[in-house]
């Protein structure tokens, strides 16, 4: 594994944690929880829950995934 790789895997893995650091402050997990499961079981497959949110200010989510403010 190179460097850049490297850094790519702990940005993901950085941003995968604050994410799911916030979307467990939040208490939606919890509350889809149940049917988040039921779906899961019903289909057989992996389930998982994705939250977007609207980014406030000048700050864009392509500029914030570049690295930018």
């Amino acid at each position: 594994m190179n460097a850049v790789s490297s850094e790519v895997t702990q940005d993901r893995a950085y941003l995968t944690s604050l994410g799911l650091g916030f979307l467990g402050a939040l208490g939606i997990v919890d509350a889809a929880q149940p049917l988040l499961d039921g779906l899961a079981e019903r289909s057989g497959e992996l389930v998982r829950l994705a939250v977007a949110e609207e980014l406030a200010g000048s700050a864009s989510a392509s500029n914030l995934l570049r690295g930018g403010s």
